[in-house]
């Protein structure tokens, strides 16, 4: 800018010192005559004559130094132009590198936000996977609890027994006929199992269709009033449910299997008849999912129920896995 200021103030004082030159043989040439246009037109003054010699010495000085300052404005104006090109080329290379400083700093940026993304992927895989553990361990932690008391249950299930004769004389105690004996665990279900049979043989003597199974099923726990078993197979729809809707949980084969090893021959048996009943409407879908119904030895059934339970359990799905 100062340098711009600087031309404009040499252009005007040149200008200034050529309008004096010019002004300065004006005035010489009119303080020499009477006026610079004579009003006098007869005759004519000898000076006037002598004076025009003069004029055109100044005419030719004159035009010779106007073309010469033509010529100086003329360079002076390349001069000028070839600045500004200069000027105008240096600031497009400033503009230039700024540009390519620019990419530089925005391809920077893009591997800085490219490796924040990446560690942000890996925080976000290495939080899933510490959630999915979180999640793994809170599910096996309530699994085992919930297959410790299916267990326990199992165990803690007591009934009373009044020993027959032949039991007695089986085992040699013959005193001890009609002795109420208390059973538990396995026992208590074993002998569970022979009332159910007994009572099946009291109500109906055929059993052609499934209905009248399930009737005579519920109306032995009513009249019985045994509960543990409902007991038994609340605690192992828990299970099956908790890993039927685990979406954590990879290896949902291992844990069913888990439980399958814990249940006795027996509980698969009242669970095949506790699946024709209305007390299992939620526990039958996940026991035929599941497979828990194919596992099931139909020998050991009530001899009149084998072939019904078998045509009602055979078309069963494979287990998901």
């Amino acid at each position: 800018m100062a340098k711009s200021n600087r031309s404009y103030i040499f252009l005007g004082c040149f200008l200034f010192v050529v309008f004096c030159i010019v002004s300065f043989i004006f005035w010489i040439y009119g303080q020499r005559f009477d006026e610079i246009f004579p009003t006098v037109v007869f005759g004519e003054d000898p000076k006037r004559a002598t004076y025009g010699v003069i004029g055109d010495f100044f005419g030719g000085i004159l035009n010779p130094i106007l073309t010469f300052c033509g010529f100086v404005f003329l360079i002076y104006t390349i001069l000028q132009n070839q600045q500004m090109l200069d000027h105008n080329q240096e600031m497009l290379k400033l503009s230039k590198e700024q540009l390519e400083k620019s990419t530089e700093e925005l391809a920077l940026n893009r591997q800085e936000m490219e490796l924040s993304r990446t560690e942000m992927e890996g925080s976000k895989k290495a939080l899933e996977m510490q959630a999915k553990t979180l999640e793994i361990q809170r599910f096996e932690s309530t699994f085992f609890n919930l297959l410790k008391l299916h267990k326990d249950t199992v165990d803690n299930i007591k009934i009373n027994k009044t020993i027959s004769f032949d039991e007695a004389v089986a085992n040699r105690t013959p005193e001890e006929t009609g002795a109420i004996k208390e059973l538990s665990g396995i026992y208590s279900l074993q002998h569970i199992y022979e009332l159910l049979s007994d009572y099946f043989r009291k109500i109906y003597q055929e059993y052609e269709d499934l209905d009248k199974i399930s009737n005579v099923y519920e109306s032995f726990f009513v009249d019985y009033k045994i509960h543990d078993i409902h007991k038994i197979f609340g605690i192992l729809f828990s299970l099956l449910d908790m890993i039927d809707k685990s979406k954590f949980i990879d290896e949902k084969p291992f844990y069913i299997n888990l439980l399958k090893t814990q249940m006795p021959s027996l509980e698969l048996l009242f669970l095949a008849y506790h699946c024709t009943s209305s007390f299992s409407i939620n526990l039958t879908p996940l026991a035929k999912k599941y497979g828990f119904l194919n596992d099931i030895n139909y020998d050991e059934v009530f001899y009149q129920h084998k072939a019904i339970l078998i045509s009602h359990f055979s078309n069963q799905s494979q287990p998901p896995y």
